[in-house]
């Protein structure tokens, strides 16, 4: 041990020389130095070192060369004062080759340990180092399982060593390895469309504008199942056959790694909406093929689910914004999406997102016409009523499917109090209460139900509601057990009401009395009325 380490200090004597010569440490301070650095070289050395001991020393030697510059920037001020330069010497360099050593030794003892590698790669990177691409490649070698390995040596080699070819093989390579990966499927894919913009964005600045074949081709043409790499070609003619660019080889790659992608990942609706995604966020010219593939495969393999056929009219919706199209009639378009989406799916979830769709439009026709276009013309409705009474009649098809939901009976009385019929509102609500509906344990429905009686008889102050408001409450006790907390929250609406509206004329009188927590919760609320005692009881256990 001692042998091995008397080796490392007398390798550091060039370094301190330098140092001292440089007027960058004193003699004091470097004699520190060597005994902290001796005293890391023996922690590395014993039988039992640890991964903490090795970072120590990295983070020790960080901050003595973050000193050295600090002082090292004093000493140059005061060259360029004289008409002098700093001249570069081994002091310079030697601090970031004592910490990739160390870091070599880290990674030689903790093989397994993906963090030290990722920091060792990314320290090499962040000094500049090709030193890089050796320790990606042992990286990989030990842990090829593991996908952000083999996009961080593809990254590199794309953006630090300009190499696209090597960026390729590596990312097909990753992809024997994990097949499955979906994040390599996605970056493979993101990094021929970003390849493709730079090309193109090449192409301009150097003012060339030779005539391109299409970028990409059919579903079901020649290359479906190619090499991913055979259209790497470029812009000149080989024998006489005019070959594509390289901006039109990437965009029929990326359409390539799509299909291999949705080959090994069939069944994943999410998959392939996060490469509409990256389609979206690049925004390359002449995918609009491969877009509509994309759509369409999800039309074909994913027709029973919901989220998919809000993918499909969320593209006629977004063309209005990317294309430049008019919103109206993108609007009608994704409208026949959603219809024909019921047709296949008659569930709840179907109709929320219709819903939801539709109330995006009401608050976009609220916030962003002109009132000159929410005015009635010609005594047609305005765009601002089309979209409520579409969303109005949308709740009300649900209700005849039998479809019942808590969000959409919320919608419905949302929509109709906005239109300004609390009465409507009420019997909507009621209509999701009956106990044949299936909304009817909803603590959350009781509670609006519940509300909006209070909010009617409130606006216009009706005397003869309180049996009608005993009987809601009752209910609302009996059937609603889903939410204990929601169930409280009713008590005290009718509380609050009572208070507000009936305090004066000593109708109503209430009493609560909380137990333990961990015992029984007993509430009641003691009414009379026609001079009768009318007692409800509210009991839950574990409150």
């Amino acid at each position: 041990m001692a042998d091995t380490v008397a080796y490392h200090m007398e390798r550091m004597l060039p370094e301190l020389e330098d140092l001292e010569k440089r007027g960058l440490f004193s003699k004091q301070e470097l004699k520190e130095i060597v005994r902290q650095r001796r005293d890391f070289e023996y922690l590395l050395k014993r039988h039992s070192a640890l991964k903490q001991d090795f970072l120590g020393y990295v983070d020790y030697e960080t901050q003595l060369e973050s000193a050295r510059k600090e002082r090292k920037e004093v000493i140059c001020r005061d060259l360029r004062t004289k008409g002098e330069g700093w001249k570069s010497s081994i002091c310079d360099r030697s601090s970031a080759m004592r910490i990739m050593l160390i870091y070599e030794r880290a990674v030689t003892k903790f093989k397994g340990d993906l963090e030290l590698w990722l920091r060792y790669a990314e320290y090499c990177r962040s000094q500049g180092s090709r030193r890089v691409q050796k320790v990606l490649m042992k990286a990989i070698q030990l842990h090829p399982a593991v996908p952000g390995l083999w996009i961080y040596a593809a990254v590199w080699e794309a953006e630090h060593n300009s190499n696209v070819t090597a960026a390729r093989a590596l990312m097909q390579q990753g992809l024997r390895a994990c097949p499955k990966s979906e994040t390599l499927w996605l970056e493979y894919f993101r990094m021929e469309l970003i390849f493709a913009e730079k090309v193109k964005a090449r192409r301009l600045v150097l003012g060339i504008s030779t005539p391109e074949t299409p970028a990409i081709t059919e579903a079901g043409e020649d290359g479906d199942d190619g090499d991913m790499s055979k259209s790497e070609t470029d812009g000149d003619e080989v024998k006489g056959k005019a070959t594509v660019s390289y901006f039109a080889a990437s965009c029929k790659i990326a359409q390539v790694i799509y299909r291999k992608a949705i080959s090994e990942i069939p069944d994943n609706l999410r998959f392939r909406q996060r490469f509409l995604e990256i389609l979206e966020s690049i925004d390359v010219e002449k995918l609009m093929v491969l877009e509509g593939e994309i759509y369409a495969g999800i039309r074909e393999r994913f027709v029973t689910d919901e989220d998919s056929w809000a993918w499909l009219a969320r593209r006629q919706f977004v063309k209005a914004e990317s294309k430049g199209m008019d919103i109206m009639e993108c609007r009608k378009e994704a409208t026949k999406v959603y219809d024909e989406a019921l047709q296949s799916v008659n569930s709840a979830r179907m109709y929320e997102l219709y819903a939801e769709f539709l109330t995006g439009n009401l608050e976009y026709d609220d916030e962003h016409l002109e009132a000159d276009d929410l005015a009635s013309e010609n005594g047609q409705m305005s765009t601002l009523d089309q979209s409520a009474e579409t969303l109005l009649k949308l709740y009300i098809r649900a209700k005849a499917a039998g479809v019942e939901s808590e969000t959409l009976a919320q919608g419905h009385a949302g929509l109709l109090l906005r239109l300004g019929n609390i009465d409507l509102a009420r019997e909507a609500v009621e209509v999701s209460c009956n106990e044949s509906a299936s909304t009817c344990g909803s603590a959350r429905i009781w509670t609006l139900l519940l509300s909006l009686e209070t909010k009617r008889v409130s606006e216009k102050k009706l005397d003869s509601s309180e049996q009608q408001l005993a009987k809601l409450l009752k209910a609302s006790l009996k059937n609603a057990t889903d939410d204990v907390k929601t169930l409280l929250q009713i008590v005290s609406i009718m509380l609050m009401f009572l208070v507000i509206c009936h305090i004066s004329s000593g109708k109503y009188r209430w009493w609560i009395a909380v137990g333990d927590p961990n015992t029984i919760l007993h509430t009641a609320i003691l009414t009379k009325l026609d001079c009768e005692l009318f007692t409800l009881h509210f009991v839950a256990v574990g409150c």
